[in-house]
């Protein structure tokens, strides 16, 4: 049967099928290479809201303000179809042609005016092309519906802003009650602290995914740690990225920042965890009630943790197996160590299993991540770490002497079928 002489019905099915998942201004692509073939098509695709209730924009240096006639087409075709929207701003690579493209905020202010329909939306932009959003939503002109998913990829400061991009403005002008993905990484002063991290979590009961940016200071008041216990039920990913926000010394410290959250915080169903701390701060601080306290969280959600990166966190190597011996149904594990720690010949030893050993540390291992590029481990440890498992994949940064000893096991290691990566890093 020809496709013209198929039910209207079927042929329009057939049409969302051909939609992408980031669908953009290209005339080559579906839904606009609809509007180019034929008039029964046309008419379809015209006829169609959800064909045109997606959409992605991106934008360098060189577009310009026709742009906008497109998108103003696009979203009167939409009507009033709940909106999947995504805003890339792409650069030029060379650093010293970088100027911003005004165009990006007009984009952005036209958008706006739809924000009651957004369901899920991505914003991978310099500051200065969301401030007028948030302006908006100060002054209550403009009004975002109940959003399914949010990503704010701040990528830098071009020009200046007459309005802060922060965690407070989101808390403050966004329904988070149904919101169930959150990405937010900020400009440096807009970072979450860990209490408006408590208050989202508090409002955002249904997030399964969430990635924070979290600012530290030697002057952070640590009222969280006076909070409830607060239970994450349907939480299955969580990423906090810790930033310093000014000068610390090791008397400063604010690692209890992290130590209240984890104190309280609860996620029974979490599968993967990852935190990174600033590499930036003090050279030997090392914090006990920060293993303590971690220990305790990943020991809630052992049963369902299956990837964990622990990437410069202020603990020691001894403190480190105990963290991971709470956490045996880890499948994929990532560990980075601060550049005055390292992995000792402990923690290789802990990692390592024999046949005879009926309680092995990690049993569902398959994917492991180490590095320690300042320290040399012990050769014969790491090569008793990888034979003893079923590693799948194992990446290592060493030192350059331990990198030339390992080499040619890997080159053994690869012929079995793993994936393995031996680096090395001099400083």
């Amino acid at each position: 049967m020809p496709i013209n002489q198929l039910p209207l019905e079927l042929l329009t099915q057939i049409f969302t099928h051909t939609i992408d998942d980031d669908p953009s201004f290209d005339i080559s692509r579906s839904p606009l290479v609809l509007l180019r073939t034929c008039r029964l098509w046309r008419f379809l695709a015209l006829s169609v809201s959800s064909l045109w209730s997606s959409l992605q924009v991106r934008i360098t240096s060189q577009t310009d303000s026709r742009i906008l006639g497109v998108l103003d087409r696009w979203l009167k075709l939409s009507r009033l179809h709940p909106l999947d929207i995504s805003v890339v701003y792409l650069p030029p690579t060379d650093t010293f042609a970088r100027r911003f493209n005004p165009v990006s905020t007009a984009v952005v202010e036209r958008l706006s005016h739809e924000a009651t329909r957004w369901r899920h939306v991505r914003f991978a932009v310099p500051s200065a092309t969301i401030t007028p959003l948030f302006i908006a939503l100060a002054n209550g002109t403009c009004r975002i519906g109940d959003l399914r998913s949010l990503d704010l990829d701040m990528q830098g400061v071009w020009c200046p802003r007459s309005c802060e991009v922060s965690a407070r403005n989101i808390l403050h002008s966004i329904s988070l009650e149904k919101l169930t993905e959150l990405n937010c990484a900020m400009d440096l002063a807009g970072l979450f602290t860990v209490d408006e991290v408590y208050s989202l979590f508090s409002r955002a009961a249904n997030l399964t995914k969430c990635q924070l940016g979290v600012k530290l200071n030697s002057r952070s008041v640590l009222s969280i740690s006076e909070r409830e216990q607060l239970v994450m039920a349907r939480l299955k990913t969580l990423t906090f990225n810790f930033h310093y926000t000014d000068v610390v010394s090791d008397a400063s410290i604010p690692s209890p920042s992290l130590r209240s959250m984890l104190d309280v915080l609860s996620a029974p169903a979490l599968e993967e965890f990852q935190v990174e701390w600033p590499t930036c701060g003090p050279s030997s601080y090392i914090d006990d009630g920060l293993a303590r306290s971690l220990a305790s969280f990943l020991t809630r959600a052992a049963s369902t943790i299956e990837r964990l990166q622990l990437h410069y966190l202020p603990i020691s190597s001894s403190q480190l197996t105990d963290v991971l011996s709470c956490v045996s149904s880890v499948a994929q594990l990532d560990v980075r160590m601060y550049i005055h720690n390292s992995v000792t010949l402990e923690a290789l030893e802990f990692l390592c299993c024999s046949s005879a050993d009926a309680q092995m540390p990690l049993p569902r291992l398959r994917s492991l991540v180490i590095h320690d590029p300042c320290h040399p481990c012990p050769v014969s440890a790491v090569v008793s770490l990888v034979e003893s498992r079923r590693l799948e994949n194992f990446t290592f940064l060493t030192t350059k002497v331990v990198h030339d000893q390992l080499h040619s096991h890997s080159v053994g290691w690869r012929e079995m079928g793993m994936n393995v990566e031996i680096d090395y890093l001099m400083i």
